[in-house]
């Protein structure tokens, strides 16, 4: 797991759009992170986390298609945060929680919450050779994803770099933790139905890209 790297604030982020997402409670900061979260895992027998929410399509769908269920996302990128901050307000929902947190300083508030399912959808591939080591998936990232899912817990990972999927496969395996249950190579279309077609989504498919999709499934060991 490496920190941020990037702008995580957008050139036009400023003002009152910021005042508003940063006093919303739905949104947390590493200040209130134990509470908020100890809180609103209380609330939901269900809960699922979404590493690295994009423009925040995908979660947004999710915690509006599944009412009794919880979700977490973070990413520390603001723009994201954002729209869910208007979508939420919007429809007055309750059910999702935010943080501009990056997944490896979100983990140490996380080791005593379990998730049915984690999202990884479009993580950066980091393509140049020299960039290759800030990629998010790793074997010490995969650990510590095996202790915060629930027993038969999955992970669903997409992403349309061939050969940053066939990395992100072998970590997985590697350590015998993770069983993959599904895998669709090269599609053009939305495998799972529960997944918004998200930004990166289409992205890929205007630019003529294929996406890899995959589910792994936590074993159990006993």
């Amino acid at each position: 797991m490496h920190e941020f790297y990037g702008r995580k604030q957008p050139r036009n982020f400023c003002g009152k759009k910021k005042v508003d997402l940063f006093f919303n409670q739905n949104f947390f900061t590493e200040f209130i992170a134990n509470k908020r979260i100890e809180l609103f895992s209380s609330l939901y027998k269900t809960l699922s986390l979404e590493i690295g929410i994009g423009t925040g399509e995908n979660i947004i769908d999710l915690s509006l298609r599944n009412p009794n269920k919880g979700f977490i996302g973070c990413d520390p990128f603001l723009k994201g945060h954002h729209n869910i901050f208007k979508e939420l307000t919007l429809k007055k929902k309750k059910n999702l929680i935010h943080t501009n947190l990056t997944f490896n300083r979100l983990y140490g508030f996380l080791k005593k919450i379990r998730f049915q399912t984690i999202y990884l959808l479009f993580p950066d591939p980091w393509k140049k050779k020299k960039h290759k080591k800030r990629r998010l998936v790793n074997l010490k990232f995969v650990d510590q994803i095996y202790n915060i899912l629930e027993e038969n817990g999955q992970v669903i990972v997409a992403t349309d770099c061939n050969e940053y999927f066939d990395l992100i496969k072998t970590n997985f395996l590697n350590k015998k933790l993770f069983r993959e249950n599904f895998i669709n190579s090269n599609s053009n279309n939305n495998i799972f139905p529960e997944l918004a077609e998200t930004k990166y989504f289409l992205r890929a498919i205007k630019a003529g890209k294929k996406t890899n999709f995959s589910r792994f499934q936590k074993k159990i060991h006993k």
